[in-house]
């Protein structure tokens, strides 16, 4: 294929992209012109290449982050939920519990995986995260 703008003859790599064809130099300034045109068609393939890996990573990681955001709604037990909130055991209940003076009503309710007594109980990631978002918020000066 004649590229209109360097009058070259293109050929096609393996992968089957356009590529200039290396021009014959016979030491006037023409071809030194014809050199200059070649290098600058060769660093242009090179851009387009890179910009297409540049996009390929970002839609990977648009893809990536996807998942992720579906994933991190998932259940989490109670020494998880401790370290998140860096509270104790009896802190945490006592804040679920309505009589205990420490109660928030803001706090995530735990629910059970199973009906039995025996069945673990757990709480969904992204309420425990919402909750430290609006702790932090409460705590933030306007």
């Amino acid at each position: 294929m004649l590229n209109p703008t360097t009058k070259q003859i293109r050929r096609r790599d393996h992968r089957g992209a356009s590529v200039p064809a290396l021009p014959t130099l016979n030491g006037s300034p023409h071809d030194v012109e014809r050199g200059f045109q070649f290098l600058y068609s060769l660093i242009e393939v090179r851009v387009m290449e890179r910009l297409e890996e540049i996009f390929d990573r970002i839609r990977r990681m648009e893809a990536a982050m996807s998942t992720q955001l579906t994933t991190s709604h998932r259940a989490i037990r109670l020494p998880e939920v401790l370290d998140m909130l860096g509270i104790s055991k009896s802190t945490l209940y006592g804040r679920l519990d309505p009589a205990s003076r420490s109660y928030d009503p803001r706090m995530p309710k735990p629910f059970k995986l199973g009906n039995s007594d025996r069945s673990p109980t757990v709480w969904w990631n992204t309420d425990i995260k919402t909750f430290l978002e609006s702790c932090a918020n409460a705590h933030r000066p306007n």
